[in-house]
């Protein structure tokens, strides 16, 4: 038979008290830690999801705000002459070159969508079609003029063909556009 000791039972009840106040203790701060925890990864959960969407040019911020349409572009008619200029000198779209990516940068800095890569996509796409319409231009004109052509110099043809794709302030007669008045000739001629 056992006999009751109370210093014992009361030292045993302030044990188990203290291992089931400790154990309610670390309960709640485990529940503390996990949510902590949890917000910690549900915050960079939407981070990620913000920089993936930044990526792929949908962010939310730009989803909000107006798309870019170079039809409603501030830079369409600078850009354009850009085009007509280039075309001059080369008849493909690099859309590689520095010089290319320098001037679609400096036009959507006019109208803040510089960091937006669906703005830049929009302009290349723009461009090769430009690219393509003057191409098909300067076709036209070559056929309709294509009896004059055997008598005209290397720098008159070039002049003829490629004034009215020039700038104001640019010499028609650059290297670059005779090269390419050669080529463009040689071409049309096959």
């Amino acid at each position: 038979m056992l006999t009751y000791n109370e210093p014992f039972t009361s030292e045993l009840n302030r044990k188990v008290k203290v291992v089931s106040c400790t154990h309610a203790f670390c309960l709640r701060l485990q529940k503390a830690c996990s949510f902590r925890k949890l917000d910690k990864l549900t915050g960079d959960i939407a981070l990620l999801r913000r920089e993936v969407a930044e990526l792929r040019g949908k962010s939310p911020a730009s989803a909000t705000s107006k798309a870019f349409k170079i039809n409603t572009a501030s830079c369409k008619r600078r850009f354009n002459l850009y085009l007509r200029s280039r075309f001059s000198c080369r008849p493909w779209l690099e859309v590689k070159s520095d010089d290319f990516k320098n001037e679609v940068h400096t036009c959507l800095a006019m109208d803040d969508m510089r960091t937006n890569p669906a703005a830049f996509q929009e302009m290349v796409s723009h461009s090769l079609h430009k690219f393509r319409e003057l191409r098909n231009q300067f076709r036209r004109k070559i056929l309709a003029d294509k009896q004059s052509i055997p008598c005209k110099g290397l720098g008159e043809l070039c002049y003829d063909i490629f004034h009215s794709y020039s700038k104001a302030d640019e010499c028609t007669l650059s290297q670059e556009r005779m090269h390419a008045t050669i080529l463009l000739v040689s071409i049309n001629n096959q």
